[in-house]
This record gives C-alpha cells, structure tokens and sequence, in this order.
C-alpha cells in the first residue's frame, strides 16, 4: 500500500509541475538523523560535478532522500562538498522502535539532490554495480557511485529507468519505483512447439511450428522438418545386412539375401597414395598427395599434409597469443587455449577508494587511500583525514570548557570550545597581573614604587614595590639635643626624651617637684604629714601637708541583745575618750 500510495505521489508530481527548485528540508548535522543503521555510499568522481554548467562550491550539499509515509522526500543523508572527488557519506536506516518512518527501509532507492546556493536540483547517479556493491539501500550495505548527471526542471521525467522490467520507460530519467514486471521473453503463440507460457514478450521467429510427421531419422519415411511426431514412422528396409560383403546396406534391416561379393577393405580411390585395387569396399583410409609440413613441433605443421616438403620453418611455442588476456605469452605463435581472462584494467589494490574487484590488471588509477573513520565531525571520534565511514561514531560531541582550573569548566563537555573563562588581574602593570586570567574582576593592584621595609626611615606605607629608595636604618631614641637623654645616632624621636627642669627631687621635703628632673639644692624644708585643721580633734600645729587624717567629734553606737526584748548599747564619744553603757528593755 506504501509503494502504491509512493507512485501516486511522483506521478501527481510529474504531471503538475517541475522539481528543479525543490522545497527540501536539510539537518544542521547528520546527528539530527543518525537512527543507529547505516548504508556505506563510496562517491569516486573523475571529473567535478557541474550544475547548470557550474561547478559545486565548498559548502554546497549532496544529499540521498526517501518518502515518508506522508509521501514526503526526508533526508536520509548528506555531505558537504568540499572539493575532493572521492568521498563518502551514511545513509540512515528506518529506527523500527518508532512509528514513523525516519530512515532507509530495506530495497529503498536512493533519490539524490544537490543543494548549491540554497536552491535544489536532482540529480541522477551512475552506480559501479560489480559486488559487493549495490544501488538500494539495505542494513550495512555499501555502494559506490562514479558520476552525477544534475537535471534542470525540462530535462526531468518520472517513471521506470530500467530496461529489464515491462513497465521501463525509455524517456524517463528519474525512477519513481515503478519497476515491477521483469521481462520475460520468449514463443507466446499458444500452437507453438515452444509456447512459454511464464512469457510476457514475444521473441522474434522464435516460435517452432507444429509439424507433424516421424522423427525416427531411421526410418524409411523420416521427416527431418517434422517437430511432432505422428508415429508413422516405417521402419522395413531389404537389402545386405551383413558388412563382410561388398553388398552390404547400413540403412537395411531385413536381409533380402543380395549379399554375394565378400568384402575387402580398403582404399577403393585409385588417385590415392593407398589405394588398392582388390578392395570391394572403401573404409575411409585412402591417403592422398598432400604436400606441406607434416612435423607437428612445427607451426607450419599441417595435418593434412602427406609429403613433407619443406615447409616446417618455425618451432611451436604454446601460449596464450591473445593480448587482450591475462594470460597473454608474448613468445608464444601457437595459440593452446590457455587464454581464459580478458584484461580488465583498473585498482586491483582494495585499500584504495577505486578498488574495482572486476579489474585483474593495473592501470595505475590507484590513488586514494582508504582511510576508515568517523566522517561526522559532530562525533568526538570524528577523523578529517577519513573518507569511508566504519561505523565508528559513537560518542557526540559536548562542546565547553574543558579546563578544570576555569572558572566556567563543564564537567559534561568533552571537546574544549576555546571559551574558558579565568578571571583574575587582566592589566601587565598591576602588582597582582595574572597572565592566565581572560576576564578583569577589578581585583588589580596599581604598582607604587618606593621603600617597603619599615626599619628604614624611608619607608612608605603606600608603597608595594621596593625601588630601592632604602638608605637610612631606623635608630629610636631622643633626638631633642636639649633633653637629658639626647641620643646623637636617633633619626627618628620615639617620645622617651626626659626635659631639663632644675628643682627638688626628694619626696620628704616641702619643696619637692615631681617635674624635676635635675636636683638644685632647692629642699629645704622637711616634710611634716598631719592634719592641719584646727577644729579637728588631732589638729597637728607642726604639719605643713595636710594627710587628710583629721578626726572630728563622733557618736558610736553599738547594741548587744540580752534576749527577749533586752538589749546592752555602748556609746563612745569620739575624741573624749569616754565610754558609756546603757541597759534598755522594750517592754518598759
């Protein structure tokens, strides 16, 4: 139902209209189409392919296609033209798990098309058919294509392209799969000694007539035109029977008793080197004069030859004399029928791409080597040099970052896409340039020259590279030329300078001056603590620093309980000396 819906479908096509322009419809790459079954097509051109008079362009296409069930072509297919006239590319089965058709199914001719500058033309290909090579697709098949014929919209007719079949149409030059009947020729006149009856065309004179009569070439009315036989055959004939006599008849069959000379064989011919004049009966030995070589080591040698006469000149070499064979023997001048192979010139080397298997001759046309691969550069075992598919595209590529040090790496990629990203100080005059970074994260350090060691005088805190600019070493001390520890080697104060200030340094006398830090004779007058208010009760008269030690009149109470509701209170008068004691009790 297929096939027919198939045909239906090219011939509306070819009635309607042209297809020299067509609307196909090309993956980006032969993985969008990859069902896991191949078919091998070896493209081995001697010549490159024109269209309309213009030769194919690197990145023009050359694709096989087959109808969907919806009677749509689909691209099985393709490779992109790159120039080279030996080349290869997979046709995809049908992926059977799925309900659509997506590939090649088994038989399927190949449609091929050429797009060249984004217009589509078809194009009709010449298959080397010598096995294993075929021209339909089947599961891991191979098939070898020698040229195209690219066909413009007038030129283009659907139909049958093979002669063998009876639906052939000798004006078509694209074929829709309308071959169906072999032919089959042969007598189809149903009268005829010979009718065939699987026939399907008549042959011409072919046919045997019905003729009756004996066939028996024995008998005596035998009809050597006869082509059935009737049974009429007569088979009584009189005459000698017997051969010892002169009068014997090989055609006779019943004795008539006419035998009367007994026979003598031999040569009868007079003119005969043999002949024997006693002889009744010729036994076909007669020997006549035959002049001419008669050495049979000789290529003059003539069998028939009797006399020799001189003639044998040149010695016999046995050969094959036939150069147009394999086995052709340039000494030999007498053929032997050794020759066998007729000479097919061609690549008899089969790990070249024109390897012919018919060929048993060189003729040098052996040129590209056979390089198998994976042709699909969107598989990671992709190989440019390879030019015969093998099968060996198993793994697709994964672009990405590659690198584990970036700072985008893709763990799934497995071909680097040379877009790694390494972020870092991107500017060579920065303190922290980083020669591996692509991408400036702002993180650069300005370079500022001069003395990074803080121990010397010089030192800059700003700065991150050392120019050199160090002389001076620190040395901390007092470098004020007045003060008591004035240091003559400092070159930078550290606060410890001690000023020079005249006055008394000891703590027991009045004059006493903490700042002083040079005794001058200026003590005095002895210290005296006490308490230097009057009013207080150890009011001291002879105290000149107060000691904060005054005491004044005060009241202590204190309280002892006896038990009950009794207590003891003590009172002491502060500064009297005197101690009173009172006994209270609360229930009073």
């Amino acid at each position: 139902m297929k096939k027919i819906v198939s045909l239906l479908f090219l011939l509306f096509i070819f009635v309607v209209g042209t297809l020299s322009a067509q609307d196909l419809v090309w993956p980006n790459s032969t993985s969008e189409i990859n069902t896991g079954s191949n078919h091998t097509i070896l493209v081995n051109l001697d010549q490159t392919i024109l269209v309309q008079d213009q030769a194919l362009e690197e990145g023009d296409l050359l694709g096989v296609f087959y109808l969907d069930y919806q009677n749509q072509f689909q691209c099985g297919g393709f490779a992109e033209w790159t120039g080279s006239l030996s080349f290869s590319l997979a046709a995809f089965g049908d992926d059977s798990t799925t309900e659509e058709k997506d590939g090649f199914e088994s038989g399927d001719s190949f449609q091929w098309f050429i797009r060249k500058s984004g217009v589509d033309y078809t194009a009709i290909p010449t298959y080397f058919l010598t096995p294993p090579f075929i021209d339909n697709y089947q599961n891991d098949g191979i098939s070898r294509v020698t040229d195209f014929e690219v066909l413009s919209s007038e030129e283009e007719v659907f139909g049958c392209t093979n002669s063998n079949y009876l639906e052939f149409n000798p004006e078509a030059n694209v074929d829709d799969g309308s071959c169906e009947t072999s032919i089959v020729e042969g007598c189809m006149d149903e009268t005829a000694l010979n009718f065939n009856e699987q026939a399907n065309v008549s042959c011409e004179d072919c046919c045997i007539p019905t003729i009756l009569g004996c066939m028996n070439p024995e008998a005596f009315n035998y009809n050597p035109l006869a082509t059935v036989d009737d049974s009429t055959c007569t088979m009584d004939y009189y005459g000698c029977t017997d051969s010892d006599f002169a009068e014997y008849n090989p055609l006779a069959n019943i004795d008539d008793g006419s035998c009367v000379t007994p026979a003598i064989h031999g040569c009868t011919v007079e003119v005969a080197l043999n002949f024997n004049p006693e002889a009744t009966v010729n036994d076909g030995s007669c020997i006549f004069e035959y002049e001419g070589c008669t050495d049979p080591l000789y290529v003059e040698f003539d069998s028939l030859a009797t006399v020799d006469d001189g003639s044998c000149d040149l010695v016999m070499i046995l050969g094959c004399t036939d150069p147009n064979y394999v086995e052709y023997y340039a000494p030999a001048n007498t053929d032997d029928g050794s020759c066998e192979f007729i000479i097919s010139l061609g690549c008899i080397d089969p790990s070249y791409m024109e390897y012919d298997p018919t060929a048993n001759q060189t003729d040098g046309s052996c040129e590209v080597l056979i390089v198998n691969g994976c042709m699909d550069s969107s598989f990671l075992e992709f190989n440019a040099l390879a030019n015969t598919y093998d099968g060996s595209c198993l793994t697709a590529v994964i672009l990405g970052c590659t690198n584990v040090e970036a700072d985008n790496y893709t763990a799934l990629a497995n071909t680097d896409n040379g877009l790694c990203v390494f972020f870092g100080c991107t500017i060579e005059n920065s303190l922290n340039y980083d020669p591996q970074a692509n991408v400036n994260d702002g993180s650069c350090i300005l370079i500022v020259e001069g003395c990074t060691n803080p121990n010397y005088l010089e030192y800059d805190s700003l700065a991150n590279v050392n120019d050199g600019s160090c002389f001076s070493v620190i040395i901390e001390g007092c470098t004020n030329p007045e003060a008591l520890n004035y240091n003559q080697f400092a070159n930078l104060d550290d606060d410890s300078c001690i000023p020079y200030i005249e006055g008394c340094m000891n703590e027991l006398f009045l004059e006493f001056n903490p700042e002083a830090t040079v005794a001058d004779d200026s003590c005095e007058t002895l210290l005296v603590l006490g308490c230097m208010d009057s009013e207080a009760i150890n009011f001291n008269e002879d105290a000149n620093e107060e000691d904060e030690t005054c005491i004044y009149v005060l009241i202590n109470l204190s309280s002892i309980p006896l038990g009950g509701s009794s207590y003891l209170f003590n009172v002491e008068v502060s500064g009297m000396g005197n101690t009173y004691t009172a006994l209270w009790d609360f229930c009073d």
